[in-house]
């Protein structure tokens, strides 16, 4: 029982976290992971608790693959969530390197499990350490079945032979199996190993371990005592061994031993083991002039003679000067003469080493250089240690700076900016080598650029960070100018290196450092500054700096003893106040009488200074003789002043400012001023553009024309001028003007002359403001071109509507139209007849001037007229607000009130016709800055009434006034002068109603602003009533109180009362105020008369009271005799609208009727339609889209509908001109032509009601640019904590920190987690709300926490490539855009250019994406390019596309839209196939529900076929067609009975020997099935090297053939575009061959085969290809010769008989897509067939099921292929890829699919 226990017991041990095993595993783990971590700088402390936020892992698997992470992840994770996101990050990406783990999730290792770390760590040492390594026989079967230990052992057993080492715990033990090891792989470092003591085993293992890291590079990832613990486990000893396979020995030492060798050496030239390096072989950065120098390594290549040859771009040769540097190294110098490209050849045994040869690009010579750089990381390194280096501005402007590092390993670089124009550069080299290190400005390599650096292996000991750099030559209190200064340098524990000291001044001269070491590590250095500016000093051991270097020392300048002083009252001048300091002359013995007026002060600082920088100026006391000098200082605050005796009678004096303002300084010598003295410096803020604050609504929307207003205020911002400019995105520039307010701030007012987004760049100081440019979106103005048609038939009334059932009826009592053309309509008549625009008069003085912002009157008469329309159209430089109203008899008034001032047009007509003197031109004049202030009752009685006029203000003084009765009698006024800048105007007025005072000024030409007021009606009694009510506009609803005077009467009112409108009377309630004055109040709602009665009267007195608001009601008698009640709304603009919704079909009544008695009833009617009745319909391309410049068409049908009136109305961005055709058949044609482009909205209307669709929108382009564009997205993603199978019962919403919803998406992630994605727009925590079933799961809601880093940046996207700002047609151009740094956010692409072009879009690794593009005309194209909605840097880029040298032939086909074919009536279909007998050929229609019926097959022509059948049902049919039973290419078609659906290029089919291939002189044919597509324009082109005959034969059934004859052999491209759309697969390309006399296609072979039944023949091995392609087994691609950038995704039909001459075996393959492939991904490969001849390429993939989804080839030029391919399942598959019949070497290749 005890031995029971004791075993439980020590399992329970062994298991446990404590266990030894365990224990000596997680330290060797970690030391392996630490070796790793290395070279990015991280260390892991505890393995357990350092791998859970994601970030130690993340880094060790980018470190170990040499890979970036697939996606995004977070810096800093803080929360719980984002720490699993990142661990799932890393999971991910261990899946997608094919590496399985079990039972390891995120959870398990944020939550810390040592057990399931430790398994995932040893997973990465067995795939990255023991499986990676390529063993000695690895190419044995027997070795490849092996597992990764067996293989690590076997290989251990080869170099160990004499041992019997069989595992990897018992037989190292004793720490010879060890030192054999060692002494195996470098025979001589454990010489004596056989003879080693096996009882001091810790001594053994030491020694061999030592050995291997000293000497072999074997860190000593488990310790000696580790590996000896009888309790270590085999995987511990596995990954320190592990190590050795990959071990090599140092150089340096020396072998004692005799190696003999059991085979003669040969030896012979190695070519690849030579190793050119230098300056003078880089690629970019040399320039003329320049010395080029470079190195060959040939000591490891054998024998053998090396040859240089440089060539100049001529081809001429360059002299190369040769010299020995070392025993197998040789050093070569030559010096380049011109510009352009250099080509230099090394050969080694007449065989070019590796690169060679070199293309190297020779520049300009260098001209003034913007920044300068130096360092010792210029020079040289230490691997594994940052190699710096400084960067400094040599002038105002430096530029963008970029680095770039080439060597060997890549290189970590980071740049820290100094914010003082300078910044620190470090790089990380991993391998030992000789490094190029690029400094680029703006993109060109600076003078000197690239750098070359020689990085050493990293030595035993080597520290230079333990160097210490003391004393006072480094501090930053700063030096004395011209005083030597000392520093130490204590290199004791750094171990072995060299030291460098470089010292530059700001300038860029070098100081001369003076070293002495007096003792080992010790060393005194001093120097001497000359100039007063910053030194930097840069110290570096061994090439690497020390810590705290570079040193930034400022030099200052000698201080007095005696400082003046400052102080904030005014200083007297007696010798005791300040501290002072006395100047005496050195050129003279005797002290000198004082003379203070001979002391001049000068300089800078008497003037004034910037916040918080030195001032200085001089005071010279040469000629002043013997005296004290003293400086005071007054301002703001204190400031401290600085003097420094020159001590040759003059001293410079400094301070330092604190405040901003103002200052004083004095100056005294001998206790009296100086000249000039006081001093007034005024001490500005500096610049600082980032304080430039603006507003203002001209930063946010704008319009045409219009002035846009901004405010920028640059009060804090320092002193500096200002400069603004408006750039749309088109590029047009508006004009700007700025206005300094003298108060620091600005007002800037631009005119926008064209629509778009404009960008407001604002600079201060020559500095451009940050947050800055703003997009402002600026309308376009808008215009209205008007047409009218009136049918023969009976006109109704204008308010008369027609409507369909349900719809909703509409009367606008007041009409006021808002646009720059005004229309209003009113009907002299009701019905329409014989008219005589003569006798319609217009008059009033709105015709002929007018007031801006104020009512302006025209009366119209027209009786005797006719019947007929009246139409006025008001245009003018602003909107005018129209009314008309009907004075019922016979005449009209019109009332319009321009908003602006300006010349306006009113053209009024009647029937169509102008009526005399239309257009009328009138001058609208503002004059609310010129008009006098009226001051007078507005509510008067018959009596003599003043009125003042007071021209204080304007200084105008009214030379005319007049007033104007209701009747419209104009009377002339007096005025009355009162001297006081007023005056008086008297008037009587003899009638009732309102009056109008107009003024005119003396300088005018025209009255102005009109008085108005009104008479209240005469009354024998001398009662007068006021009130505040009677005298302004009241509210409503709202009580009002008016006061009766009759104190002229003596007699009190009896009673007061209402009438309102309907004729009712209330009561109102008085009061005697007790003065002979009586009070009333009432709250009125509509108009109202106030009557009184006196007592002993029988009638009332009557007085007007105020216009309030109309109560209107409404009822519509329907046609069953039924009535409904109108609802009323009030609209909020002084109009209503009455709706009603009808429900029966027929003829409505419609009665409104208002509350007031004096106001008819109004009686309207309108007629209801059903919907199934026939309409209005219009359509064409005209409504949908057009061309600036071009006429824009659509027609109109009306064949079926009752005669009616016709009004078309066009509003855009431009005036566009309109005009109706009628086609005499029940249509008619309007065009209009645009010449701005924009959107544009087309309203049509019949009797008034707008027709189906209208208003139409349709989008007018440039005529001269056509626009493209894609949009790709990331997005962000999160791992939640959350348990849930069905994905789909949950909802998720994200609510960001200013309570916005963002968008966002659930998904289910790789490791099975449910993960949410959006796209981050604000910086803070975001709350995620997971819902099921409306209720929060558990943990919900969760916050995330988004940091700035993860908020899309466009200015951290970059962008490079050759189609950014080059091109040729029909060439594929190429660019990439980079957004790895730049965060989340949407990237948008759009191309706008002479011709639409087709994007293409391709993912590449570490964030970048591959954009491409195909033009097919030439001239300039934009390239737009917005990362989450801003233009990248240098968007929009211009690229200039060339001609191409192609020749292009077109033809376009209008489709009309196809007839709808119905049930019981023959449909038809019509192609063209040749070489096929009619009576091998059948047809088969399927039907909707899936009944199959034969067709009727016939010939029509030579070669063409039409298949025809009877319907029997709605619905899709299918119709295939076959030859011999089997499916010729192109069916089936789609053929569809009754109404057609959605259109457009999708819906078109096509199909043809002439779209896969043809020969020169032979018509080539396909066809074309485009009646399911509908109505459109049909282009088809034909664009190669040769004149193109084409031809196109409609078969009006929607369906049509293609001929096409060309002249030239070559590559063609066949495109078909529908409505300006490519179909599917378009363009097609096609290789047109040459004819030869013995061709089979030539015309004698033709006609050969013809009789000998060849044609069918070749028809027939089409069919069996198709037939092995829809087995569903093979899908395949071919090409030959393509032109650039062409892709082919359909299969290939042709001959596979081959005519041409070509090397299948020049043919070369590479890519990821011939070894391994992803499900549902494009899997990409490489063909390099361009040393093959001429011939054309297959590619073809057989599945274990299905057909892969797509393969596509396209053509990169120089028969240089990518193929691309899209798979469905998994399994094997064999790819097969052919040259002619002939595979290329390695195909057919063998693919499996996990």
């Amino acid at each position: 029982m005890s031995d029971f226990v004791n075993s439980v017991t020590a399992a329970q041990i062994n298991l446990s976290d404590d266990a030894p095993w365990k224990k000596i595993q997680k330290n060797t783990f970690t030391r392996w992971c630490n070796e790793h971590l290395r070279c990015v700088d991280k260390q892991i402390n505890d393995l357990r608790f350092d791998l859970s936020d994601g970030l130690n892992l993340i880094s060790l698997l980018e470190v170990l693959s040499h890979k970036r992470m697939f996606r995004k992840f977070h810096a800093r994770p803080t929360l719980r969530q984002l720490k699993l996101d990142n661990v799932s990050v890393a999971l991910e990406f261990l899946d997608r390197e094919k590496i399985k783990l079990v039972s390891i999730d995120s959870k398990a290792i944020v939550d810390g499990n040592l057990k399931l770390i430790l398994g995932l760590v040893w997973t990465l040492i067995l795939h990255y350490s023991i499986s990676i390594p390529v063993w000695e026989d690895e190419a044995s079967d027997t070795v490849t079945k092996l597992t990764p230990e067996m293989k690590l052992l076997g290989w251990i057993q080869s170099k160990v032979p004499e041992l019997p080492i069989t595992n990897f715990s018992q037989d190292w033990q004793d720490g010879k199996a060890l030192g054999a090891l060692v002494d195996g792989l470098a025979p001589g470092l454990c010489p004596d190993w056989e003879s080693w003591n096996a009882v001091q085993r810790v001594t053994n293992t030491r020694e061999a371990m030592q050995q291997a890291d000293d000497w072999l590079g074997v860190p000593q990832l488990i310790a000696p005592e580790e590996i000896l613990d009888p309790g270590v486990d085999e995987r511990s000893v596995m990954t320190y061994l592990s190590l050795f396979p990959k071990a090599k020995l140092k150089p340096g030492f020396s072998f004692f031993c005799h190696i003999c060798y059991s085979t003669p050496f040969i030896s012979v030239p190695k070519p690849k083991a030579c190793r050119a390096t230098g300056r003078g072989l880089q690629a970019r950065g040399l320039r003329v002039g320049q010395l080029a120098d470079f190195k060959v390594d040939t000591h490891k290549a054998g024998p053998g003679n090396l040859a240089v040859h440089i060539r100049e771009p001529t081809g001429n040769e360059v002299a190369v000067k040769q010299r020995e540097v070392l025993e197998g190294i040789y050093g070569f110098e030559y010096m380049p003469g011109d510009e352009g490209d250099y080509t230099v050849d090394i050969t080694w045994a007449n065989k070019h080493i590796p690169k060679s040869p070199f293309k190297v690009h020779v520049g300009p010579k260098a001209g003034q250089q913007k920044i300068r750089a130096w360092g010792p990381g210029l020079e040289g390194g230490t691997v594994g240690m940052p190699a710096s280096f400084l960067v400094e501005a040599s002038g105002v402007v430096a530029g963008m700076l970029g680095f770039a590092i080439e060597g060997p390993s890549q290189a970590k670089i980071e740049c820290d900016d100094k914010n003082d124009g300078s910044c620190f550069v470090r790089f990380w080299p991993t391998e030992a080598g000789e490094y190029a290190v690029h400094v680029m400005c703006d993109d060109e390599e600076i003078e000197d650029s690239p750098f070359m650096a020689c990085i050493a292996p990293k030595k035993k000991s080597f520290s230079p960070d333990k160097v210490k750099v003391y004393g006072a030559g480094v501090s930053p209190a700063g030096v004395l100018m011209n005083c030597q200064a000392e520093f130490t340098v204590d290199a004791t524990q750094a171990g072995e290196g060299v030291l460098k000291i470089f010292i530059q001044t700001l300038e860029g001269s070098c100081i001369k450092v003076d070293v002495i070491c007096e003792e080992a590590g010790i060393y005194n250095c001093s120097y001497t500054p000359t100039t007063i500016c910053k030194h930097s000093i840069v110290v570096s051991w061994g090439g690497v700096s020390v810590p705290g270097s570079p040193f930034a020392v400022r030099i200052i300048i000698y201080m007095c003893k005696c400082p003046v002083v400052s102080g904030t009252e005014v200083l007297a001048p007696d010798p005791l106040s300040p501290v002072s300091c006395e100047v005496e002359p050195s050129w003279i013995g005797l002290l000198v009488p004082a003379h203070p007026a001979d002391v001049k002060a000068y300089g800078p600082g008497l003037r004034g200074g910037l916040l918080g920088q030195r001032a200085e100026f001089t005071i010279d006391t040469r000629e002043a003789g013997s005296g004290r000098l003293t400086v005071t200082m007054e301002g703001p605050c204190q400031v401290t002043l600085q003097c420094m005796d020159n001590e040759d009678g003059t001293c410079a004096v400094f301070y330092l400012p604190a405040e901003h303002g103002e200052h004083t300084i004095r100056i005294f010598f001998d206790n009296s001023q100086i000249p000039g003295s006081p001093f007034l410096p005024v001490v500005h803020l500096p610049l600082d553009p980032s304080k430039v604050t603006v507003s203002g609504p001209g930063l946010t929307k704008g319009k045409v024309g219009e002035p846009c207003m901004v405010n920028i205020d640059c009060a804090l911002a320092g002193s500096g001028d200002l400069s603004v400019e408006a750039v749309s995105d088109s590029g047009a520039i508006a004009k700007t003007e700025v206005q300094e307010n003298k108060d620091g701030s600005y007002t800037v007012v631009y005119v926008p002359l064209t629509a778009g987004v404009y960008t407001l760049l604002l600079k201060y100081g020559g500095q451009v403001v940050p947050i800055f440019p703003a997009g402002i979106v600026v309308e376009p103005a808008v215009y209205k071109s008007h047409v009218k048609l009136t049918g023969q038939g009976k006109i109704t009334h204008l308010l008369k509507k027609q409507r369909y059932l349900k719809s909703c009826l509409e009367w606008v009592v007041i009409l006021c139209l808002s646009a720059f053309a005004s229309n209003v309509k009113g009907d002299l008549a009701n019905a329409a007849g014989n008219c005589d625009p003569s006798q319609v008069l217009a008059d009033g003085l709105g015709l002929f001037q007018g007031l801006a912002g104020h009512p302006n009157n025209i009366l119209f008469v027209g009786r005797g007229a006719g019947n007929g329309h009246l139409e006025v159209t008001i245009d003018g430089p602003s909107e005018s607000k129209v009314s008309c109203k009907d004075n019922e008899d016979g005449s009209y008034t019109m009332e319009y009130i321009p908003s602006a001032a300006g010349q306006y047009d009113i053209n009024i007509t009647y029937g169509e016709k102008s009526i005399p003197g239309s257009p009328f031109k009138v001058t609208v004049k503002d004059v609310s800055a010129t008009s006098a202030e009226i001051a007078g009752p507005r509510i008067c009685a018959q009596s003599s009434q003043n009125f003042t006029f007071d021209s204080k203000k304007t200084g105008n003084i009214p030379e005319t006034v007049t007033v104007i009765s209701p009747q419209g009698l104009i009377e002339l006024l007096g005025v009355e002068d009162n001297g006081d800048g007023t005056c008086t105007v008297s008037y009587s007025p003899s009638v009732e109603g309102p009056h109008s005072l107009m003024v005119k000024y003396g300088d005018d030409t025209a009255f102005s602003s009109p008085f108005r007021f009104y008479v209240l009606p005469s009354t024998n009694k001398k009662t007068g009533i006021y009130g505040p009510s009677l005298e302004s506009e009241i509210c409503a609803r709202t009580p009002q109180t008016f006061t009766i005077d009759c104190s002229s009467t003596g007699e009190a009112p009896e009673t007061v009362a209402v009438v309102k409108p309907d004729g009712t009377v209330k009561l109102v309630d008085i009061s005697d105020n007790g003065d002979e004055t009586y009070s009333a109040a009432y709250s009125p709602v509509v108009e109202v008369k106030v009557k009184f009665l006196h007592a002993g009267e029988e009638a009332f007195c009557r007085w007007l009271f105020l216009i309030m608001f109309l109560m209107f009601s409404g009822k519509v008698i329907m046609p069953s005799g039924m009535t409904a009640q109108l609802d009323i709304i009030e609209s909020g603009d002084g109009t209503i609208t009455l709706k009603f919704s009808p429900t029966e079909e027929g003829l409505h009544h419609v009665l409104i009727k208002s509350c007031a008695a004096d106001i008819p009833e109004l009686s309207l009617q309108y007629y209801v339609n059903s919907s199934m009745n026939r309409c209005v319909k219009a359509h064409g391309r005209g409504l949908v889209y057009g061309v600036t410049h071009e006429t824009a068409a659509f027609t109109i049908y009306h064949e079926d509908t009752a005669i009616g009136e016709l009004d078309i109305t066009v509003e855009g961005a431009s005036e566009s001109e309109v005009c109706c055709f009628d086609n005499k058949d029940g249509t008619c044609t309007v065009t209009y032509l645009p010449t701005q482009p924009g959107e544009y909205k087309i309203h049509v209307r019949h009797n008034d009601m707008h027709i189906s669709g209208s208003p139409f929108k349709a989008k007018i382009t440039d005529g001269s640019l056509r626009k493209s564009q894609v949009k790709l997205g990331t997005a962000v993603d999160f791992a939640l904590d959350i348990t849930e199978e069905d994905i789909s019962l949950l909802t998720a919403s994200i609510s960001s920190p200013t309570r916005q919803d963002v968008p966002c998406s659930l998904k289910r992630q790789p490791d099975s987690h449910i993960g949410i994605s959006f796209i981050p727009r604000e910086v803070g925590d975001h709350l995620v709300s997971i819902k099921k079933d409306g209720k929060h799961v558990r943990s919900s809601p969760i916050p995330v926490c988004i940091n700035l880093s993860d908020i899309g940046d466009a200015s951290k996207v970059k962008v490079f490539g050759p189609g950014l700002h080059s091109g040729r047609t029909n060439h594929i151009s190429e660019f990439v855009v980079n957004t790895r740094d730049a965060g989340y956010g949407g990237l948008t692409v759009a191309i706008e250019g002479p011709t639409n072009v087709v994007i293409h879009t391709e993912e590449l690794e570490d964030g970048a994406c591959r954009i491409s593009y195909c033009p097919s005309k030439p001239g300039t194209y934009k390239v737009f390019i917005r990362f989450s909605d801003v233009h990248v840097q240098g968007s929009p880029f211009l690229a200039e596309v060339s001609d191409g040298e192609l020749m292009r032939q077109s033809i376009t086909h209008y489709q009309k839209p196809p007839l709808t074919a119905n049930i019981g009536k023959e449909c038809s279909l019509t192609f063209k196939i040749s070489g096929i007998d009619m009576e091998t050929m059948a047809a088969k229609v399927s039907a909707p529900s899936g009944m199959a019926a034969e067709a009727m097959v016939t010939a029509t022509d030579r070669d063409t076929y039409a298949v025809s059948f009877v319907p029997e049902e709605m619905g899709v049919y299918s119709v295939s067609m076959k030859s011999r039973g089997q499916e010729i290419e192109g069916s089936p078609l789609q053929y569809t009975v009754g109404p057609l659906g959605e259109g457009g290029a999708a819906k078109v089919q096509m199909w043809g020997q002439g779209l896969h291939g043809a020969h020169a002189k032979i018509p080539a044919d396909f066809n074309i099935w485009a009646r399911e597509a509908g109505e459109g324009s049909l282009c088809v082109s034909v664009e190669g090297p040769g004149h193109t005959e084409l031809h196109l034969d409609d078969h009006k059934d929607g369906s049509c053939s293609v001929s096409y004859t060309v002249e030239e052999p070559g590559n063609y491209q066949v495109s078909i575009l529908f409505n300006e759309q490519h179909i599917s697969a378009s363009p097609f390309l096609v290789s047109v061959n040459a004819l030869t006399e013995n061709s089979e296609y030539s015309l004698e072979g033709l006609e050969r085969h013809k009789a000998t039944g060849m044609y069918k023949h070749h028809f027939h091995l089409y069919i069996l290809w198709k037939q092995y392609k829809d087995h569903g087994l093979m899908s395949s691609g071919c090409a030959e010769s393509l032109q650039p950038g062409s892709s082919l995704n359909s299969t290939c039909t042709c001959s596979a008989e081959s005519i041409l001459l070509s090397n299948v075996s020049e043919i070369t393959s590479h890519g990821p897509g011939l070894s391994e492939a992803s499900i549902g991904q494009k899997n990409t490969f490489y063909v390099d067939c361009s040393k093959a001849g001429r011939n054309m390429l297959f590619v073809g993939m057989l599945g274990p099921t299905v057909p892969c989804e797509r393969v596509t080839v396209r053509h990169l030029g120089k028969n240089q292929y990518s193929i691309n391919y899209t798979l469905k399942e998994r399994g094997k598959y064999i790819l097969a890829v052919k040259w002619g019949d002939e595979h290329i070497p390695g195909s057919p290749f063998h693919i499996n699919v996990l």
